[in-house]
């Protein structure tokens, strides 16, 4: 049951913001949650109605937003807009994040993850489902370490980069900004240049393969812009 009479605005109607907007009812803060979406044919998004496109949010002047996008770079774009100010973040009540841990605004740490003693996320930083930052680890604004990921300890990470599902890192690394880290992939060195790197250890993927520029682009849990 909310605690609270604040009104909480979601952007983005997909399946990440089907996630978030359980995490806001399992906060007990938000007595009201509403989604906004450009793709004006979604009505619902769990129980809650779409209320408006995207830029609607303007409409909302004492709501705490939420941007439900999976694309860094859109969920960056959109925040700079809004501001940093506006934005909520959000932790599931099963995730761990320690005390002495940061979390910046716009962020959201999921279902059974862990954040360690001295991390620090930037904003619109996503933890996603069972991932794990560990001791003193560094992610810099709108970092996404998907499912299952794990990074050890004094991991230094990049605006916009983005850790695949059950992908990992030995600790002490740097990974540079507009990074992507393939599914399963092993960091055992620094990565400094913009790409995309997969396997064990973790290498460029070959620039006739473009998987960077598609993963980059792809926004399936977005706001359909």
């Amino acid at each position: 049951m909310a605690h609270t009479n604040r009104t909480l605005v979601i952007i983005g109607a997909g399946g990440h913001g089907k996630v978030v907007g359980e995490i806001a009812e399992l906060s007990g803060v938000y007595s009201k949650i509403v989604y906004l979406d450009n793709d004006t044919s979604i009505e619902f998004c769990l129980s809650y109605p779409v209320v408006g496109t995207t830029d609607d949010w303007v409409k909302y002047p004492n709501a705490d937003i939420f941007i439900a996008v999976g694309s860094n770079a859109t969920r960056q774009k959109v925040s700079e807009k809004i501001g940093a100010d506006r934005l909520a973040t959000l932790i599931h009540p099963t995730a761990w994040v320690s005390t002495h841990a940061t979390i910046g605004k716009g962020s959201v740490v999921m279902a059974m993850a862990v954040v360690g003693v001295d991390a620090k996320l930037g904003t619109g930083c996503i933890v996603n489902t069972g991932a794990t930052v560990d001791h003193e680890c560094m992610l810099a604004d709108f970092v996404h370490i998907s499912p299952g990921a794990h990074l050890s300890g004094q991991t230094v990470v990049g605006k916009r980069s983005w850790f695949g599902v059950g992908s990992s890192s030995i600790q002490n690394i740097t990974v540079g900004s507009d990074v992507v880290i393939g599914a399963g992939g092993v960091v055992v060195r620094d990565l400094i240049e913009p790409g995309t790197y997969i396997g064990i250890p973790a290498k460029p993927v070959n620039k006739n393969y473009p998987i960077h520029e598609h993963i980059a682009n792809t926004d399936s849990d977005g706001i359909h812009a």
